[in-house]
């Protein structure tokens, strides 16, 4: 009886050495993991960062600090949602505490503010094409640091995916900004780029996300005019082939859904000549012209609502009975949209699209009136202590504006100044342009004209 209570006291001793050399073998494999990932991150090498603190949550499942890292560092390289997968399941950890749950919690709400990245570090033999996401659907902005000129960016607003193309190596890193204009941590990636030349051939298009590019005979992304078999393309700065119309060189071109540039045509109202640029308007079909009807359109809602617009505002006086209105005021037979207040047309504005921004390109207050012309000159009278006065304002193609007074005169009576004004007419060889529609500035209105 005694030995077998020996015998039972040194088995249990024995159990209890075990359990205990066990637990400080897991301890110390972890923390050798452990010391491995912080390593890597202090060295930014973060997939490997990952891999170590992967290993460790393997051997030690129930490591609630050992998550909390890898959600960080899977946040930090874009995957959002392994991350969010990462701290959900360290919730459900056995005996977590009340400060480590609202640790985790503090975690999964930072994620709303991380930009995420649909694909991952690596090497590629294929053409990569990244899709840059918020959860908050907060404006994002990117860098892409590369040899490539095509496709180095800095600081640049995030508006469609980043296709990488070219052989190379790439950096990424990009945040989100709030509506309080807080900019939220950064997210980084790295791309490696070696082509298979078999599937990506020289002189040949090329298909992504519906985007067309042109592989050249040096076999890179080939950008500006090309002709390629008997058949004129405009390739965007980033290689991507143009649709629609587009603005090159100050001149407006249309080219068809397949890429190839209009000529010896009619489209949207204007005429386009053989080397596809516009020489005019079909007057068969001039109501329908207007090649931004999107951006006018919201243009317009955002004046009818706020009564301000790029750096131009009207006051509540000046906004009753706003007019708008649509002509050619610099000589490019493209409409540009007009706005002013119906009162005395005391303040107007003139503005324009350049690089598919809307660009104030005229304002003037204290006016009676405002005319146009075919030679990109402005006729403007204003009238001051019953005393009149015409200014003629000339376009500049370079800063999009009319800076520069060419001609000018004055005149007591208005039926002094219609002589005066025939002369200078004369003299400059001015064509009024023709408003093609003048509209009071209702929602309804805008509705019906940029339908």
């Amino acid at each position: 009886m005694y030995k077998k209570f020996i015998l039972t006291l040194l088995t249990a001793a024995f159990f209890t050495t075990g359990l205990t050399g066990c637990s400080q073998i897991t301890s110390m494999r972890v923390s050798k993991q452990l010391k491995l990932a912080d390593k890597y991150l202090v060295a930014a090498d973060y997939e490997e960062a990952i891999l170590a603190l992967q290993k460790a949550i393997q051997i030690d499942p129930k490591n609630v600090g050992a998550h909390i890292l890898l959600a960080d560092t899977f946040a930090k390289v874009g995957r959002v949602t392994e991350a969010d997968d990462t701290l959900k399941k360290a919730q459900k950890i056995e005996g977590i505490t009340k400060d480590e749950l609202a640790k985790i919690d503090e975690k999964l709400d930072s994620l709303n503010y991380i930009v995420g990245f649909s694909t991952s570090s690596g090497d590629f033999t294929d053409t990569v094409i990244i899709t840059l996401s918020n959860l908050k659907n907060y404006n994002i902005t990117y860098s892409l640091e590369t040899d490539n000129q095509r496709l180095s960016a800095t600081e640049a607003e995030y508006t469609s995916p980043i296709i990488l193309d070219e052989d190379g190596d790439y950096k990424l890193s990009s945040y989100c900004t709030d509506e309080s204009g807080t900019k939220h941590e950064v997210s980084v990636a790295e791309y490696v780029i070696k082509l298979d030349k078999e599937k990506h051939p020289n002189n040949s298009w090329e298909s992504n996300n519906g985007i067309y590019r042109y592989r050249d005979a040096s076999g890179h992304i080939a950008t500006g005019w090309q002709q390629i078999d008997g058949v004129w393309y405009y390739l965007k700065e980033n290689g991507d082939m143009a649709t629609g119309w587009v603005q090159v060189d100050g001149a407006w071109y249309h080219f068809g859904d397949d890429g190839a540039m209009t000529a010896d045509s009619s489209v949207d109202g204007y005429t386009l000549g053989s080397d596809g640029t516009i020489t005019g308007v079909d007057v068969n079909n001039s109501s329908s012209r207007n090649i931004f009807k999107k951006i006018y359109r919201d243009a317009l809602l955002q004046v009818y609502n706020t009564h301000k617009l790029n750096d131009v505002s009207w006051d509540n006086n000046e906004a009753q009975g706003m007019k708008f209105a649509l002509a050619d005021t610099n000589g490019d037979h493209v409409d540009d949209l007009i706005i002013y207040d119906g009162i005395d047309y005391s303040k107007l504005a003139i503005f324009g699209v350049f690089g598919d921004k809307l660009t104030t390109m005229f304002t003037v207050n204290d006016m009676k009136a405002v005319s146009s012309t075919t030679q990109g000159i402005l006729e403007v009278i204003r009238e001051e202590n019953s005393k009149y006065s015409v200014n003629y304002y000339k376009y500049d193609k370079n800063s999009h504006t009319f800076p520069n007074v060419v001609a000018s005169t004055s005149f007591d009576s208005e039926f002094e100044g219609q002589f005066e004004i025939r002369r200078i007419r004369g003299e400059l060889g001015l064509t009024l342009s023709t408003l093609i529609l003048h509209e009071d500035l209702t929602s309804e209105n805008i509705g019906l004209v940029f339908e």
